[in-house]
């Protein structure tokens, strides 16, 4: 069984997963931010009990908002004489122009010390190996499920390096956009799938639909909003499209910014495509959506919280744990479930 806990990080990426192998405990991590003076991911991780092995560090990119706890859980790890099987990470050596031009200061120093630890670390052993992220090179076994980089490809990566070269000579005025190299991960099980999508490009899921087999023809079970539910990620026929379970999960990692995500439109496609919406903070969007809805009693919107069959005039947000911190879910040979 593989547990997938979204931490509550506000507005940013935190992922746990965890596993059981020859009796072994298993983690991997995708994405680490810290929050409010805290790092949830290496919270959680200080209070295993028992013993663990790290399978890998994934890094989707390279916005603060997904890689800044990774230097302190580096540390953790080192200090522990804990070994790091794989290190994957999209962050590529033509993309330091762009942040000397376009990211703050502490911004700057925070990448270049994340890059000399992981560099450190290779060199000492701690992290056993270290690949860039690209579709269907990065690979997981867990237990009957497998998890695969499905997105990058060489194509973005080369994208990337042109947008950046045209803004450092002056040629296009529109900053590079880091969200192209955005992964994307599935969650891969005999007959259906989950989807990690961080925050990619509608112009990535269009190249998944396309090019994979399992997005194609298998059950939708898991989903995550891409860029924490905003507009310009949103792909509205990808969604729409999508064999899937009813009910399927579909989960908001967002917080309070200044960006006020996730967007209201974003949420309420998601509510008329029939997912079931979860968020790790009750915000923005959702929280628009719902407290607008309970002025208008001609909408049965109780289902967005439950699948009871209550008038609107007599629901009450009891279920609102949904749309309140850490996202637990559970995958075996059956299926994805939600735990908490």
């Amino acid at each position: 069984m593989l547990t997938i806990t979204f931490k509550d990080v506000g507005q940013g990426d935190s992922i746990l997963l965890s596993w059981q192998s020859e009796n072994v405990r298993k983690i991997g991590i995708l994405d680490c931010r810290r929050y409010q003076g805290s790092n949830p991911i290496l919270d959680e991780i200080k209070n295993i009990n028992d013993y663990y092995e790290v399978e890998f560090l994934l890094v989707s990119h390279g916005h603060q908002d997904h890689i800044s706890g990774f230097i302190e859980l580096l540390n953790y790890f080192e200090n522990k004489n804990i070994n790091i099987k794989t290190l994957s990470s999209t962050i590529q050596p033509n993309q330091f122009q762009y942040f000397n031009l376009v990211s703050s200061l502490n911004e700057r120093k925070r990448l270049v010390e994340l890059i000399n630890k992981i560099n450190s670390l290779y060199e000492l052993g701690v992290i056993e190996d270290v690949f860039p992220a690209y579709n269907e090179r990065i690979s997981f076994k867990i237990n009957n499920s497998e998890l695969t980089c499905l997105y990058p490809r060489q194509k973005e990566y080369n994208r990337l390096g042109n947008q950046i070269q045209k803004y450092i000579t002056k040629k296009s005025s529109s900053k590079p956009d880091l969200n192209e190299v955005s992964t994307i991960f599935k969650i891969n099980c005999e007959n259906f799938y989950g989807l990690l999508t961080s925050d990619c490009t509608i112009q990535g899921l269009d190249y998944i639909f396309r090019k994979d087999k399992d997005v194609q023809e298998n059950q939708l079970q898991l989903a995550q909003a891409p860029h924490h539910g905003s507009k310009y990620n949103h792909n509205q026929l990808f969604w729409k499209n999508r064999n899937r379970i009813k009910d399927c999960p579909v989960v908001f990692s967002s917080g309070t910014s200044k960006h006020n995500l996730p967007n209201r439109e974003v949420v309420e496609d998601f509510y008329k495509y029939n997912y079931k919406i979860y968020s790790t903070n009750f915000v923005n969007g959702i929280k628009e959506m719902i407290e607008n809805k309970e002025t208008e009693p001609q909408i049965d919107y109780s289902y967005l919280f439950d699948n009871f069959t209550e008038k609107v005039s007599e629901f009450s947000l009891k279920d609102k744990s949904r749309f309140e911190g850490d996202k637990v879910f559970e995958i075996n040979n059956h299926g994805i479930t939600y735990i908490n």
